[in-house]
């Protein structure tokens, strides 16, 4: 993965505005890696969510500045999160794994993005979930005869979705949260995708209103001004400012 330059991550910022919340991540990290987005679809999602807590790391630092309101009681809680908390071994390449439960042999591979856009289509969580299984089953066997995983019933596809999150977890990012004020215990989802895409779309709407003053005030290119190091883009908004 490489140093993305401040014009490199506007281009890739506006790229990814006009995709949807799913495309955005695989437009930012194809603009920091040699992947095509078609091939970083087909990554595992935690291979995927992996390269993205990286990426987030070399453009916006290790720490991520979080908030989230207890559920018991309501208060607000600061969450000085690292991306180097959420890291480990990414799950190898994405070929098949075999789960055998209740009579059944499942082989079956880990969930990619195009198998996370197909669910997202879904009516509802129930139907969503029930997609994203049948997508991952590759082949069905039991001791009488081959079934497809349409038909497999729920205790089977409840073991093949705790296997999917033993098998990768950082598919599903989680921390462990406790309320100072309550003492309420809780485990929070964390949306490394939404995220990195909030901050970063801040960060582009206020270069692009330095670059919007400072080429009004000089006559400076877009370019000229992005060149700049951002130290010295702050000294002449203050002189301007002044």
């Amino acid at each position: 993965m490489r140093f993305l330059s401040a014009v490199e991550l506007l281009d890739a910022w506006e790229t990814a505005r006009a995709g949807s919340a799913l495309e955005r991540p695989l437009v930012l990290l194809a603009a920091a890696t040699n992947q095509s987005r078609a091939e970083l679809a087909q990554l595992p999602l935690g291979a995927r969510n992996e390269q993205l807590l990286q990426l987030r790391a070399r453009v916006f630092g290790n720490v991520l500045d979080a908030l989230t309101d207890c559920p018991a009681c309501g208060e607000r809680l600061e969450l000085p999160l690292r991306v180097a908390d959420f890291l480990s071994p990414p799950p190898p390449v994405n070929t098949a794994r075999e789960l055998r439960v209740n009579g059944f042999t499942l082989m079956y591979r880990l969930p990619d993005s195009n198998d996370l856009s197909a669910a997202r289509q879904a009516p509802n969580v129930v139907t969503a979930r029930e997609l994203l299984l049948q997508r991952v089953v590759v082949n069905v066997n039991s001791t009488h005869h081959a079934q497809d995983a349409i038909s497999l019933d729920a205790n089977v596809m409840d073991a093949l979705s705790a296997q999917l999150e033993r098998d990768d977890p950082l598919a599903a990012l989680r921390v462990q949260l406790k309320c100072p004020n309550c003492l309420r215990e809780w485990d929070a989802p964390f949306d490394i995708e939404k995220f990195f895409w909030l901050e970063l779309d801040a960060w582009a709407k206020r270069i692009l209103s330095e670059v919007h003053a400072l080429a009004s005030a000089y006559g400076w290119s877009e370019s000229e001004i992005l060149a700049l190091s951002p130290q010295r883009r702050q000294t002449y908004l203050e002189m301007i400012g002044g």
